[in-house]
């Protein structure tokens, strides 16, 4: 047991799960996606071709339609990769830049 009359230091301790928007939609973060994934039953796309996930793991938009629209989990060869945004234009990576890799050995 414990006490602390100064919370402030411990807000960002942890892992990133998430982050409400202003509608009050839980907007998953990349490493929660990783966490909880495992646990959905719809929203999951599963990136097949080498390049598009290239592009993903770069942090780039693949140029393909993907409905509906929306925040996805991406599976990558059967491994969950993070998540991404669905739109009129593709398939956005939420990626980390930390996360994103310059050169991929596939």
């Amino acid at each position: 047991d414990w006490e602390c009359d100064n919370l402030n230091p411990f807000v960002r301790i942890g892992t990133k799960f998430g982050k409400i928007d202003k509608r009050d939609y839980c907007i998953f973060h990349s490493h929660g996606a990783q966490f909880f994934g495992k646990h959905a039953k719809k929203n999951i796309i599963e990136l097949t071709e080498n390049e598009d996930i290239e592009k993903y793991i770069n942090g780039g938009t693949i140029r393909k339609e993907f409905l509906p629209y929306g925040q996805k989990i991406i599976l990558c060869r059967g491994y969950i990769a993070g998540t991404a945004i669905a739109f009129k234009d593709g398939l956005k990576s939420q990626l980390p830049r930390a996360m994103r890799m310059n050169e991929i050995i596939i």
